[in-house]
């Protein structure tokens, strides 16, 4: 994965970090579980609510979202926004998290994560790699659109090409779609 890439994921997990996640109120939804899986031994589940307004995606345990009573265990993948915009400095597009550790403390997973607009169906997220995007579950409180997920060892293998500092949001016709804000 990129130095950039892994930079504004880290930069963003440590500014929109806690307080969003905790500071449930007002206009909040019942997360849904999008997606979980299992990578080089490592458990990570992305969840997804509304919460005043604003679209949240955030790792967590199969109880829910990180925060509050929730707890991460150790080396878990962990990491997550709420405003998908290009607002705030460290606000972005898309978010990533990382977890597991190789024993010197360096991560041994990377997932990287975001919401799209309903026409894009795929996104390009490194030069030899294009993903199939998923839509929200309808009738659970979520936006109407799509979300991604490309999760893969902290650095990616070769096979994959060069990681994209911004990926690309892509139509059926794999002409490029732009960023929705959430």
């Amino acid at each position: 994965m990129s130095m950039r890439l892994r930079a504004v994921a880290m930069a963003a997990a440590a500014v929109l970090g806690s307080g969003l996640i905790s500071g449930c109120g007002d206009g909040e939804t019942t997360p849904v579980l999008l997606r979980s899986g299992t990578t080089l031994g490592v458990a990570w589940y992305l969840w997804a609510w509304e919460q005043k307004g604003s679209l949240c995606m955030w790792t967590g345990t199969p109880a829910g979202p990180d925060g509050g009573d929730i707890t991460p265990p150790p080396n878990a993948v962990t990491g997550g926004q709420c405003d998908y915009t290009d607002t705030y400095p460290a606000a972005t597009y898309y978010m990533g998290a990382e977890g597991g550790t190789d024993g010197k403390d360096d991560f041994t997973v990377s997932l990287v994560f975001g919401p799209l607009p309903s026409d894009a169906t795929h996104i390009k997220v490194a030069t030899q790699l294009t993903l199939t995007t998923q839509p929200f579950p309808s009738g659970k409180g979520l936006p109407t659109g799509r979300y991604w997920v490309w999760v893969d060892s902290y650095v990616p293998p070769a096979s994959v090409g060069s990681v994209l500092d911004v990926p690309q949001p892509l139509d059926d016709q794999g002409k490029p779609v732009a960023f929705q804000i959430f």
